[in-house]
């Protein structure tokens, strides 16, 4: 055991004493420590693993989501089924194809006899990425065709968003704007 001395007689006395056991001096108060009994700030320790625990849980839970999530059709090119290859679209060579992937384009349905006359002046435009040609202004239309990256075709009206593509002045099909650009893409030596 641990002893004190006493200030008034100096006396020892043992440290769990409250008096002096010679000259009954009151020793100041001071907390017993007990082996046995964890400090305040250890009793949140499981609080705060379990707390980490479900983070972590969570976190997982998200990434497992995130790559089992539907990608948008803009990242990967569906497949397409073969349909009637007599009107299939004329690519013009830009900067980044060539003839050989003007021979090898996917063909595309035929225009509708109804098709409207071209509303304006034709207009050369490149896609960015692989970008869908759908059947009528909207994602969820119909696909027609994909357009690789740096691909050149000729468009005319643009109305919500979405330009008309066309193929000797008939109506093949919609694209996005957000997809085209107004400049051919530069050749990247």
């Amino acid at each position: 055991m641990a002893y004190i001395a006493c200030p008034e007689c100096g006396q020892r006395a043992l440290s769990v004493a409250t008096r002096c056991p010679r000259c009954g001096h009151a020793f100041p108060a001071h907390p017993v420590w007990d082996p046995g009994a964890r400090p305040k700030h250890l009793s949140l320790w499981p609080v705060l693993v379990a707390a980490c625990g479900l983070v972590a849980v969570a976190a997982v839970v998200v990434a497992v989501r995130h790559r089992a999530a539907p990608r948008s059709v803009t990242e990967a090119p569906p497949v397409v089924a073969p349909v009637d290859t007599a009107a299939s679209i004329t690519v013009q060579p830009g900067p980044e194809t060539s003839a050989s992937t003007a021979d090898s384009a996917p063909p595309v349905a035929p225009p509708s006899p109804a098709s409207p006359a071209p509303a304006g002046p034709q207009e050369q435009r490149w896609a960015r990425t692989w970008v869908n040609i759908r059947r009528g202004r909207g994602s969820r239309a119909p696909l027609v065709r994909v357009l690789s990256p740096g691909e050149a075709i000729l468009v005319d009206s643009l109305k919500q968003g979405w330009y008309r593509v066309l193929v000797d002045g008939r109506t093949v099909g919609y694209v996005d704007r957000l997809y085209l650009d107004a400049v051919p893409p530069r050749e990247h030596h």
